[in-house]
């Protein structure tokens, strides 16, 4: 923590905002770019079970409720030498002596 008592926040700007909706629309609609392709090149069973998996794919990447960035960015936080995380900001870690806290990343697991 740092002299306030409080933990540090990142900032979030407007570019992180719109590179976050790009990556959404681009997760979503890659399928879809492919469609195309598959439909012209594929026999029918694999259109068919293509079909299917991008409706869970894009079931899965709707459904997601931005889960996937928080979990891989605690798990960097603790695989980078955290050792506590917060609700909101994180603290700064002594790049000297980088020591993985295991209890932390096996609550964090649990908890995910």
């Amino acid at each position: 923590m740092n002299e306030l008592g409080k933990s540090k926040i990142a900032p979030i700007s407007q570019s992180d905002v719109i590179w976050n909706i790009a990556a959404s629309f681009f997760k979503v609609a890659g399928g879809f770019l492919l469609l195309p392709f598959i439909l012209r090149y594929f026999p029918e069973e694999m259109v068919g079970i293509w079909t299917i998996f991008l409706t869970i794919n894009t079931l899965v990447a709707l459904l997601d409720f931005g889960f996937y960035p928080t979990f891989s960015r605690n798990v960097s936080y603790v695989l980078s030498g955290a050792k506590s995380l917060y609700k909101i900001g994180y603290d700064e870690v002594d790049k000297s002596n980088i020591e993985i806290d295991y209890s932390l990343l096996k609550g964090l697991i649990s908890a995910m």
